[in-house]
């Protein structure tokens, strides 16, 4: 069984032994999950950023904390739900990498775009030249074909940068895709484990339960 998993089944026991569930609604965890957030807020409140990002010794105890709090919402209201946290997390990071692929396409349309573009003016400056153009106007052509170039240059860095965050995000989605199979694996194997156990107590209770009969109906 996978840490998440572990921490979902002590937490339906710790709530189930405290007769709990009926106040385990997904509106009060959800509620709850809020205010264990603001209270890790806090920790952070009146801090600067560059504190924050180096907190003393105190104020990361007290995060670390906070932070466990939140996470037994979190995890709770995922189970009363019936939400694969791991699963839900892979499928939104999916999302996530078909819209930086989206924006990828955009870029290198724009790109080849402008890039046919410049061919096509090149095109008319080479024509233009070939049948006599006068000073002005040549300076006009080079100077808007500068422009063109600029803009062809920049393009080609946007879209250099967008395939950079895609194959970074696609790097986190074939992460992720993989713990989700390693755990659905795991919980898999832990959930026959458990139906074997159970199908062996309820056998030790008929054979129990049986034992009991026959000595009775044995008694004089």
């Amino acid at each position: 069984m996978n840490d998440l998993e572990a921490l979902r089944v002590r937490l339906r026991a710790f709530a189930a032994e405290r007769e709990w569930e009926q106040f385990h609604s997904p509106k009060y965890l959800a509620m709850a999950l809020a205010a264990e957030s603001g209270e890790l807020l806090e920790v952070f409140q009146w801090m600067t950023e560059a504190e924050s990002r180096a907190p003393s010794p105190q104020a990361k105890d007290a995060a670390a904390l906070e932070l466990a709090d939140v996470l037994f919402y979190l995890v709770r209201l995922a189970d009363v739900l019936g939400v694969d946290l791991a699963a839900a997390a892979e499928r939104k990071l999916a999302q996530s990498l078909a819209a930086h692929e989206r924006r990828l396409a955009e870029a290198q349309d724009k790109l080849s775009e402008l890039t046919r573009y410049r061919g096509e003016y090149e095109q008319q400056l080479a024509q233009r030249a070939s049948s006599g153009i006068g000073v002005a106007e040549l300076r006009d052509y080079q100077a808007f074909l500068a422009r063109l170039t600029d803009a062809v240059r920049q393009q080609q860095a946007v879209a250099h940068r967008v395939r950079a965050e895609r194959d970074a995000e696609r790097l986190r989605w074939q992460d992720a895709a993989t713990r989700v199979k390693a755990v659905e694996h795991v919980v898999t194997q832990w959930r026959n484990e458990e139906r074997r156990s159970a199908d062996r107590r309820e056998q030790h209770e008929i054979d129990e339960r049986a034992q009991r009969i026959t000595k009775r109906e044995l008694q004089p």
